[in-house]
């Protein structure tokens, strides 16, 4: 069968209806309300996870519900509540550090993804500094869990879930068919998300397709993944790594002393820095090779004003000249609304006041929209 036009996949579903109550909560409200009650007892039940049979346990003292209803862990972390769906199958898998895995809320019933490293994983510092940075960001929070003395300890980090689909698997997914203004609203939404952290005073620095999150349903791009972000301080920030991302500016290079024990390096980010992220993936999201495609961008005006403002964003050569994140937000929104008219039915299409017609001479003259338009015999020649 032939694909539609637009294929877009629809948000990513969580956890199938048949686990949830008819209010959409993993753990009936009256259930949780109990649970919460007793795991309030910051001495009895610090923060942690608390598995399927210890709440069975809990839960029989009141005689609700049977055992045979628990499908959940609960973590407690800074007193707030999560249920975790422990279904495998429906896990979000492990990660470059640990297993992921979804939770819901119990006081708003929001969704959320929950990284679960073990402690031999990661260093504290690293641990700190994306805990820090969610909780800047209004993203999320974190803490550890001490499991026990053989096992050591476990780095909880809670983000709020992000539905869509990523804008790498967007663009390798060939079903998927955007229109030239959805390439551009994503566009738009590459630059705002990355403005909205730099309000709240924080650098990405690890800005590239796989970062950025689409969802079809809202047509909204949300930029996620601060595990290498850091604070603003007088225009410029501090990211000690051992590596540095594939989009990041060549002036964030650094080369690794030789006599260094690490092989960390202190890369400084700008602003200059972040906007030439943005358009390398930008330019990965619309072309190959710094070209911006044809079939993607197909009307040439609003192509070659892109491409210009794209390539004026990676100029290596002097980073003070690239136009801020603010600056191509504002030129990207100019082009996506010249777009949109573009690909407005003809009859949709907004109407000029005045335009020109033809004397039998041949010659344009203004007609105003009390002139009639020209009949056909009225060019015939004498």
């Amino acid at each position: 069968m032939k694909p539609r036009e637009n294929t877009a996949p629809p948000s990513q579903t969580i956890v199938p209806d048949k686990f949830l109550d008819s209010e959409g909560m993993l753990i009936p409200t009256n259930i949780s309300k109990e649970l919460i009650a007793q795991l309030a007892d910051d001495h009895a039940y610090p923060d942690g996870r608390y598995k399927k049979k210890e709440l069975e346990d809990l839960l029989s003292q009141t005689a609700r519900p049977s055992p045979a209803a628990v499908n959940y862990d609960v973590i407690k972390l800074n007193h707030q509540f999560f249920a975790v769906f422990i279904g495998k199958d429906y896990s979000l898998g492990k990660g470059a550090s640990g297993k992921v895995k979804y939770l819901q809320s119990l006081t708003d019933s929001s969704w959320h993804v929950v990284k679960i490293i073990p402690q031999r994983k990661i260093s504290q510092h690293e641990f700190q500094r994306e805990v820090h940075n969610l909780m800047k960001a209004g993203m999320g929070t974190g803490g550890f869990f001490r499991e026990s003395p053989s096992k050591g300890g476990q780095y909880v980090i809670v983000m709020k879930h992000a539905p869509g689909i990523s804008l790498d698997k967007l663009l390798s997914n060939e079903n998927i068919k955007l229109k030239p203004d959805e390439w551009l609203n994503i566009c738009r939404g590459i630059l705002s998300a990355l403005d909205e952290l730099h309000q709240k005073e924080l650098f990405h620095f690890d800005i590239k397709l796989d970062n950025y999150i689409y969802d079809p349903e809202t047509k909204t791009v949300r930029l996620v993944d601060l595990g290498l972000a850091t604070d603003i301080i007088e225009g410029k920030g501090h990211i000690l790594s051992d590596s540095v991302p594939p989009n990041a500016a060549p002036e964030c290079e650094q080369p690794i002393p030789p006599d260094r024990e690490t092989a960390e390096v202190d890369y400084i980010v700008t602003y200059h820095s972040e906007s030439y992220a943005a358009a390398a993936t930008m330019l990965d999201l619309l072309g190959k090779e710094g070209v911006i495609d044809k079939e993607k961008i197909p009307d040439p005006k609003i192509r070659t004003e892109l491409q210009t403002l794209l390539r004026s964003m990676v100029n290596a050569d002097s980073p003070e000249a690239r136009p801020s994140v603010k600056t191509a937000l504002n030129t990207i929104n100019h082009l996506l609304q010249a777009q949109q008219k573009l690909s407005q039915p003809r009859e949709n299409r907004p109407q000029r006041t005045g335009f020109f017609t033809r004397d039998r001479m041949g010659n344009a003259k203004a007609r105003t929209p009390d002139t009639p338009a020209p009949s056909a015999d009225s060019n015939k020649k004498v």
